[in-house]
């Protein structure tokens, strides 16, 4: 697992190097170096709000899902106690969640 993490590591950012590389190197040669690093701010900025974005949403999601979970969980106590059957999504288990 770590190998795989240091690969993707060094696609982002080395990776990205041989294509960034030349279209600031002419971005510096046509508007000048300040212009340059100010597009590389700017992408740099960029990156880093959609990163956020994108954690953010994932964990949006994760305690959806927690939630979610805490919901049923209640719902097949509540069941169990009454000796009802305790519903598990689309299929039914006896009270107690055991089949045999």
């Amino acid at each position: 697992m770590r190998g795989r993490v240091m690969a993707l590591f060094t696609v982002v950012f080395l990776g990205s190097t041989p294509i960034g590389g030349p279209i600031v190197g002419w971005i510096a040669q046509v508007a000048g170096p300040r212009v340059a690093l100010g597009v590389g701010a700017l992408a740099t900025l960029l990156a880093g709000i959609v990163a956020v974005a994108i954690w953010r949403g994932g964990r949006r999601r994760s305690d959806a899902v927690r939630r979610e979970a805490e919901a049923r969980a209640v719902v097949a106590a509540a069941a169990t106690e009454s000796g009802e059957m305790a519903p598990l999504g689309d299929a039914q288990l006896p009270a107690g969640g055991r089949t045999r």
